[in-house]
């Protein structure tokens, strides 16, 4: 199905990036058919990385034609050429909230009527941008976070959570559109969030210090259930 709305609107779409020359062009690729579908015509993306990660160079080469990309570098201390495994502890943690907000630090320059934070092991499926966009425009929300699952061998972690009594995060699968407490890896934002919303450390992730704060400021999350992307969490070359 070719939907399309007619989106007078800017649309940024970005990410910090380590050692991902091997998926960025069909990241890229399915962002911008996404974007399109949904009606976006000033459409850009903005990467942040190490200035030795090759994955700049790809995405220039490979990236969607009469598409702007901006690239923002910034060394990394613990940045290894080649390495692809995922270390996800607190110092790791602490260095993506200083990344990300670097890139809020951008975004906020660059203006972009709506932001995409969109993680780079995220595909996106084609109408995942239309059904975002759609739910921000009809509803009360602020931000919206896009579906996806966050195992790689089940459903039992869908990218949303809810604060529950006991300190941990409710997670129930649904194909609904929900207000919720925490989005993750796909967060399309308003310029009133990413204009006011910091990242911040949290022991289980920055999207959750993220959350957490967008929240207390009085902003309302909502999670779009209508259909699953893609997260591809090792390298598959």
């Amino acid at each position: 199905m070719n939907v399309r709305r007619n989106r007078n609107r800017s649309l940024l779409i970005g990410a910090p990036v380590r050692n991902r020359e091997w998926i960025i062009e069909r990241w890229m690729n399915a962002a911008h058919e996404s974007a399109v579908r949904a009606g976006f015509e000033d459409i850009g993306f903005l990467l942040l990385g190490d200035p030795r990660d090759p994955t700049f160079v790809e995405a220039i080469i490979t990236g969607p034609s009469n598409t702007p990309t901006t690239i923002m570098t910034a060394k990394e201390n613990s940045y290894k050429s080649g390495d692809t495994k995922r270390h996800w502890e607190h110092d790791r943690y602490r260095e993506m909230v200083s990344i990300r907000n670097l890139m809020l630090d951008n975004v906020r320059e660059m203006k972009p009527d709506l932001f995409l934070s969109l993680d780079t092991d995220m595909l996106l499926h084609p109408n995942a941008i239309l059904e975002m966009s759609d739910l921000l425009d009809e509803s009360n929300f602020d931000a919206i976070g896009g579906k996806a699952y966050m195992s790689p061998n089940s459903t039992r972690f869908p990218s949303y959570g809810m604060h529950g009594n006991a300190g941990g995060l409710l997670r129930p699968d649904t194909t609904d559109d929900i207000e919720v407490d925490v989005i993750m890896a796909i967060k399309l934002m308003t310029p009133a969030v990413y204009n006011n919303i910091d990242y911040h450390f949290d022991t289980k992730g920055e999207d959750i210090g993220w959350s957490d704060s967008a929240r207390k400021a009085g902003f309302k999350l909502g999670w779009c259930g209508a259909v699953v992307n893609e997260h591809v969490m090792k390298d598959d070359r």
